[in-house]
């Protein structure tokens, strides 16, 4: 691109039109256009700043709530994910220490309350299934105890199951309990009566 002289100020001001920035300050001939031309580019590129300014407030208020429900729906997942993980591991020691001979009722809802206490989950449900036939843990309120003793008068080879459910809204932690509603995390283990 041949430089064009300028020699009068309404040249300036067209050379800022035409020639890119770094073209214009070279082709002025005296200092006195050259700070005329640098004021007005710079002047433009404040206005030119400003505005971005305001264009970064609008892009910063669209992006960042979808964002932050990414990030916090990323969280409740991964929590979601960890109970039922620890759920599964409390059914499989409970079944396995039921299956043993000489466990009790007793012994099992041991198991499975430190498991669940330890993680920090108080409102579960428990239930034990002796060949499919479910039960909670207290079916023999009638008696005063508050276990029924099923485990310990199961014959050998019988399948045994501990079922764990917890609601999601019970362990949920941000604001993913309002949408959780009565979903349930729960956990199934079945294991033969040696």
């Amino acid at each position: 691109m041949p430089k064009k002289i300028i020699h009068r100020m309404g040249d300036a001001e067209a050379a800022l039109m035409v020639l890119p920035v770094s073209n214009a300050l070279l082709t002025c001939k005296s200092a006195g256009q050259r700070a005329v031309l640098r004021r007005r580019v710079q002047e433009s590129h404040k206005k030119c700043r400003t505005q971005r300014v305001g264009a970064v407030a609008v892009e910063m208020a669209i992006v960042l709530p979808l964002l932050l429900v990414l990030v916090f729906g990323i969280i409740e997942f991964g929590r979601a994910m960890m109970v039922q993980q620890i759920l599964v591991n409390t059914a499989r020691e409970a079944a396995r220490r039921a299956v043993v001979p000489g466990a009790t009722d007793e012994q099992v809802h041991g198991i499975i309350a430190s498991y669940l206490e330890s993680a920090g989950i108080g409102e579960y449900e428990a239930h034990i299934e002796l060949d499919g036939v479910r039960h909670p843990f207290n079916a023999n309120g009638s008696s005063g105890s508050e276990f029924a003793n099923l485990i310990n008068s199961a014959q050998h080879r019988t399948k045994i199951g501990i079922d764990l459910s917890v609601l999601h809204s019970d362990v949920a932690w941000g604001p993913m309990y309002l949408i959780a509603g009565d979903r349930k995390l729960s956990a199934i283990v079945l294991m033969r009566k040696e």
